[in-house]
């Protein structure tokens, strides 16, 4: 609950997205902004955001948004294109401020799951190397594997095409002929398909099953839900 403190109405209503601070006289004209059960009387009014009712209802998300989704296949995380993680929330995620965006991104055909939010703070401490949280993905391969990944990821020596600095130490536990889970404390472009290619293996499937110890649950693809304290506990930041 990053936001969650008293400021002017009219602030409130634009970092939320529901509307400009030149709209808010109107809304207040029209007492449909509550502070409890009394009518807000001026866009100067400093209220907190969780004693404020808008046409009945609590206001959405006041404090930040912070939520775990699954992400379907085929989608992208931009805001660019028709096919993006954004057209599975509402639309005001899409016009808050600051702008609601994913904790680092999965490629087109990775699914899996995904923290989207407000927060940078939270987006850093998820995507820096620096406190080392673990992304853990399912992936199945072309070809055998051949038992020598786990020892090569491990060493913490592997260089990615066009990069000078080699992949940190990575766990890859393999578990069958073509499959394996692996654990990245990082978070490179296409990272895990280079690796493999470096392998002379290519990836078939992907997907991140667990952020830290978070996992998704009863979640299904394109589903998400807010992000609780035990949750956060289960990040480990």
């Amino acid at each position: 609950m990053k936001y969650m403190t008293i400021e002017r109405v009219d602030r409130l209503f634009s970092r939320l997205g529901i509307c400009t601070r030149k709209e808010v006289q109107n809304l207040i004209c029209k007492h449909q902004i509550m502070l409890g059960d009394t009518p807000v009387s001026s866009v100067n009014t400093k209220v907190h955001p969780l004693e404020i009712i808008f046409h009945g209802q609590p206001l959405d998300h006041p404090g930040g948004i912070a939520v775990l989704f699954y992400k379907p296949h085929n989608v992208i995380c931009t805001r660019l294109g028709d096919n993006t993680i954004f057209q599975f929330f509402p639309e005001s995620f899409n016009i808050r401020r600051p702008l609601v965006n994913s904790a680092g991104r999965l490629d087109k055909d990775t699914t899996g799951a995904l923290i989207v939010t407000d927060d940078g703070e939270l987006t850093h401490k998820i995507i820096s190397p620096k406190y080392r949280v673990p992304k853990i993905y399912e992936i199945e391969l072309e070809e055998p594997l051949t038992g020598k990944e786990p020892d090569i990821f491990k060493r913490g020596t592997l260089k990615l095409p066009d990069e000078d600095k080699p992949c940190k130490p990575a766990d890859f536990e393999i578990t069958s002929e073509n499959t394996g889970r692996l654990t990245l404390f990082e978070g490179r472009f296409h990272q895990v398909k280079k690796m493999f290619d470096l392998m002379n293996n290519n990836v078939l499937y992907l997907h991140r099953s667990m952020i830290g110890s978070l996992e998704l649950g009863n979640l299904e693809p394109g589903q998400w839900r807010d992000l609780n304290d035990e949750d956060y506990r289960l990040l480990g930041i």
